[in-house]
């Protein structure tokens, strides 16, 4: 999953050798903490938090059975999970 992700970001960020996963695996779910500067998170964050609400339905797909949630964390980035936990079920 890690590898997944990181191929799909680092296309989009100006740093993606600052870019840090971290992936926790929970009885139903995968928690992954995404650490990025602000720059890069702000692309992410971009028109909307469309490019995020992408990436997350493809984490969904992948994490099969169990639920992705993706949360987004950097300086001066909320880690808030009410704000960044979009969190979606594979079928």
């Amino acid at each position: 999953m890690q590898e997944l992700l990181q191929h799909i970001i680092s296309p989009f960020i100006a740093s993606p050798d600052d870019m840090k996963v971290d992936i926790q695996e929970v009885e139903a779910s995968h928690i992954i903490t995404l650490e990025l500067t602000e720059a890069d998170a702000q692309v992410l964050k971009a028109n909307d938090d469309e490019a995020l609400r992408n990436i997350r339905h493809i984490l969904s797909i992948a994490s099969g059975s169990k639920k992705a949630i993706l949360r987004l964390k950097g300086p001066e980035v909320s880690s808030d999970a009410d704000d960044l936990d979009d969190s979606a079920t594979a079928d």
